[in-house]
């Protein structure tokens, strides 16, 4: 593996260094461009996995979204028969605040995760676009 190899690398110029090897100043500026170059690739290994759970859950969200909408429409058809069921006023009354319930609570779920989606797109599609 790359790390496997890098301390290898370390140990043998470890050795080279302390044994005062005639390029050993060489093999110190090559230590510390191979840890510059590895500490590198690790911080854009963080940051790819950071965009890949970003990524990932930007979609789920988008998913529950549409799953939520698609339960919408059907409370709705299911609102229109029981529309047609009301015999009283109690009945009308009950089914209202079914509604009135049902809409209050959607308002504030679609709000939350259209927040969240939002700020998770910003994140996720506006960065992209600076490195292109």
């Amino acid at each position: 593996s790359c790390e496997r190899a890098v301390r290898r690398f370390r140990t043998t110029a470890d050795i080279m260094i302390q044994q005062k090897h005639p390029e050993y100043e060489q093999v110190e500026h090559e230590i510390k461009d191979v840890e510059n170059k590895l500490s590198t690739i690790y911080i854009s290994i963080g940051n790819y996995r950071q965009d890949v759970d970003k990524i990932t859950t930007y979609y789920k969200l988008v998913d529950e979204i549409e799953n939520w909408h698609q339960e919408s429409s059907q409370l709705l058809i299911q609102i229109g028969t029981e529309i047609m069921h009301c015999q009283t006023e109690n009945d009308a009354k009950i089914l209202l605040d079914k509604v009135s319930i049902a809409i209050d609570q959607g308002k504030e779920y679609e709000r939350e995760k259209m927040k969240y989606i939002s700020t998770l797109a910003v994140d996720v599609f506006v960065e992209s676009l600076y490195l292109l």
